[in-house]
């Protein structure tokens, strides 16, 4: 087993480490949690009892955070500390570098007490699978933005997408989110929503950073005005809050790069007070803040951001020859990169090559799929199935669970496969057009098609072939049959189903 971390009856484990959650769902929302209010313990001045309880309360937290064995929360802790450390600017850090030497040293004697040495190990990292496959998500996530940049691939839907379009069709992982909350608000949602959220995460960082560093530099000029409410809260915040405020920030940022934070409701409460106390401080202190700065850093943050997604995600996508594509609510359009191949499509008419009307027409597809017929992903064994097509085609794949059918007809010739339960809609295709029954479920319609063809499974698991089979027989419709299988076509897929498009083609070019 090439991975390090993983997870049994609900228990997470790093090597022979068992991870704590510390009642969170898994062991990175514990790390994101702590990290966001171990800031808070760096700003606490004072001496004696008050400074060794604050230390006490640190050695704590970095053994919690440590025990989660995270490696983003690792990273998330030092960004914050690189920015809590750089508002306080050289003159303070001068004076404060052995408390910031005497936390390195209690985070590393936490990291090698406890084993987690071992998953930062460069060496072990580029064959721990929670780091390759997370890479080969990212990548997903990004074409999947390239492929719906505006409207996304509707919320909750981006793990089950990734896994149908993305993922590698022998792949077995199986994900629910993109495992960074950047990726899935752009996966899910679009990009316009993300730059929003990226933009107003640059603005009150920035915020945070010029109100901290006009505190420091000007600490007897803080002015509690009668005529600005909440005057003594704002006054300590100034002191000591908005650095903590800003760095807590930083590392919430940095933690939602490893794991998608942004669905959990409770992981908010930190970020959230965080934010509060930047918009008070910046109120306060308004005088120092440069706004044409905080707006342009604030667009510059987003355009680069969701420009840059954009960009690798089109890169990543120039070596795909099948583009998809959300079309609607459930519905995946599957495009060939190159259509129309001329051997395929193309006439001699004097001397000219002439587009055949009815090739188009044939290189159209609609699949609704079951997964009692085609498993957990369909969508793996779509892709499967066209890698064996000799021409290009176009292909709408609909998911029943969301799509509604609406907007769903490929060409006015295309052909329909309809799997399992969602055989009853072959009264909603066109009348001229192609259908494939595959497994059909349930009892057979009072109408038959002329260009209609019946797979059926070679073990009868729900009983019915035989009602099939008499009204195919009936109404003068082909049947096959897919070997070797039960309701589940898969042992048998894709060979039945290219025979069966080789019968379509015979039964078109009978008069």
């Amino acid at each position: 087993m090439n991975r390090i971390a993983v997870v049994l009856e609900g228990q997470f484990f790093s090597g022979e480490h068992l991870r704590w959650s510390l009642c969170w769902p898994t062991p990175n929302y514990a790390g994101s949690f702590l990290v966001t209010l171990i800031c808070f313990a760096w700003v606490v001045s004072g001496n004696g009892w008050r400074r060794a309880t604050t230390l006490g309360v640190e050695v704590i937290g970095y053994f919690l955070l440590v025990k989660t064995y995270s490696r983003g929360t690792l990273v998330a802790l030092g960004a914050a500390a690189v920015f809590c450390g750089a508002t306080q600017g050289w003159a303070q850090l001068r004076l404060s570098w052995r408390i910031w030497m005497f936390r390195l040293l209690l985070v590393t004697a936490c990291v090698v007490g406890t084993g987690l040495g071992i998953r930062i190990d460069p060496r072990h990292l580029s064959e721990d699978g929670a780091i390759t496959h997370r890479l080969e998500l990212w990548r997903g996530g990004l074409e999947m933005i390239a492929a719906a940049p505006w409207r996304g691939w509707e919320a909750g839907e981006s793990g089950r997408a990734y896994m149908n379009w993305f993922e590698g069709i022998d792949r077995t992982e199986g994900f629910t989110t993109m495992v960074n909350s950047y990726l899935d608000l752009g996966v899910a949602r679009g990009l316009p929503v993300l730059g929003v959220v990226m933009c107003g995460l640059a603005v009150l960082l920035v915020l945070a950073w010029q109100t901290s560093r006009s505190a420091i530099a000007n600490p007897d000029r803080i002015e509690r005005p009668a005529n600005r409410p909440f005057g003594s809260l704002a006054h300590q915040s100034l002191g000591f809050l908005m650095p903590a405020a800003g760095a807590s920030l930083v590392a919430w940022e940095v933690s939602n790069v490893f794991t998608t934070l942004w669905i959990e409701p409770k992981l908010w409460i930190v970020p959230a007070i965080s934010c509060a106390v930047i918009a008070v401080g910046s109120y306060w202190r308004r005088e120092y803040v440069q706004w044409r700065w905080v707006w342009s850093i604030g667009l510059a943050s987003a355009l680069l951001s969701t420009g840059g997604l954009l960009v690798a995600g089109e890169l990543f996508r120039v070596r795909q020859n099948w583009l998809p594509e959300p079309l609607a609510a459930g519905t995946v359009v599957l495009s060939a990169r190159e259509t129309l191949p001329p051997e395929a499509v193309l006439r001699k008419d004097d001397g000219r090559d002439v587009l055949l009307a009815s090739e188009i027409a044939r290189s159209d597809l609609v699949v609704w799929t079951d997964n009692a017929v085609f498993g957990e992903n369909p969508g793996k064994e779509i892709r499967r199935w066209i890698e064996t097509l000799s021409r290009p085609r176009r292909i709408d794949v609909c998911d029943p669970r969301l799509a509604n059918g609406e907007g769903v007809a490929g060409s006015a010739g295309a052909t329909w496969v309809l799997a399992g339960d969602q055989c009853w809609r072959m009264a909603l295709a066109p009348a001229d057009a192609d259908m494939v029954l595959l497994h059909p479920c349930g009892r057979p319609p009072d109408a038959t098609r002329k260009h209609l063809i019946v797979v059926l499974p070679e073990f009868d698991e729900e009983g019915m072939n035989t009602v099939w089979q008499s009204w195919a027989k009936k109404g003068g419709v082909r049947i096959a049959f897919s070997a070797q299988t039960g309701e589940d076509i898969r042992s048998a897929w894709p060979a039945v189903m290219n025979t069966v498009c080789e019968q379509l083609a015979d039964q078109r070019s009978v008069p």
